[in-house]
């Protein structure tokens, strides 16, 4: 008896009831692999848009009306945001569209407006069109209006500095600064209102200072750290920059490639603003 893998047609052998079983039982089979190869297939296809996302969706100031997420994908990428209030049935508004390019490393900041005050949203992140599933919620809430009608309210957030993250390739030799990534779950939950990065948010190092697509690099590398990945998208992140984020050790005004510097710390940090015109 020959049999097509995707044929699903019933066998119509009845000579005896056992070929009939038999045939059935062969049908069977041929279903169960195909379920099992289009589950792969979409498993795969799934996983290849997943693999466009570089790193992120990282929120970046959140105010009473207005929101923005960062997002950086591996390659050219068409990037938009849906979003809603939490729980509500209505259709999404969808952001402005962006196209990441190579000169900023593939990022993007997308801003989500005619927000509520005091409201949680939930958001999903569109590249190319396709929706990224991460394992974790994705959604953010606006500051209250309390001005001029309650007192502030309370609010938490945790500072920090000094995020070193090993390169094998380019770390000195002996023993690697950096390690123990596990603090990251810990300020995950914790449940920061926000996170505010208070300078040496990476560390450029020998090949990476010399050229604009060394500090790019190296922003990647750190921002791409895995155990990163969910606190970025648990809670508004703030930053300014000290001098490893900057360039070499103890750097100031007369870096060569200071205006480079600027704008790579502007690739990977929204914020509403960076301070005067000059370095």
């Amino acid at each position: 008896m020959q049999s097509n893998f995707l044929n699903f047609q019933p066998c119509i052998r009845t000579e005896k009831s056992q070929s009939v079983q038999l045939a059935v039982s062969f049908t069977g089979a041929h279903v169960k692999w195909f379920f099992l190869l289009l589950v792969c297939a979409v498993s795969n296809y799934m996983h290849g848009q997943s693999s466009v996302l570089q790193s992120g969706p990282m929120l970046g100031p959140v105010t009473l009306r207005h929101a923005s997420v960062w997002v950086q994908a591996s390659q050219p990428a068409k990037v938009k945001i849906n979003y809603r209030e939490k729980g509500s049935k209505l259709a999404y508004s969808t952001s402005v569209e962006h196209l990441t390019d190579g000169n900023t490393s593939h990022t993007c900041t997308v801003s989500l407006s005619g927000l509520k005050p005091g409201t949680t949203y939930e958001y999903e992140v569109l590249l190319n069109g396709k929706k990224i599933s991460r394992p974790y919620s994705l959604e953010f809430t606006t500051q209250d209006h309390w001005q001029y009608r309650t007192d502030p309210p309370d609010f938490s957030f945790i500072a920090g500095s000094c995020f070193y993250i090993n390169d094998t390739d380019f770390d000195r030799p002996g023993k690697p600064y950096g390690g123990e990534y596990e603090i990251l779950d810990h300020m995950l939950s914790a449940k920061p209102d926000l996170m505010v990065w208070l300078g040496d948010n990476t560390y450029f190092r020998e090949g990476d200072f010399e050229s604009r697509s060394g500090l790019l690099y190296r922003h990647t590398h750190t921002r791409s750290l895995a155990e990163l990945q969910p606190f970025l998208a648990a809670t508004p992140h703030y930053a300014t920059w000290d001098d490893h984020d900057y360039g070499p050790n103890d750097s100031d005004w007369t870096y060569p490639l200071k205006y480079h510097a600027r704008d790579a710390f502007r690739a990977f940090f929204p914020s509403e603003a960076y301070g005067a015109g000059h370095t």
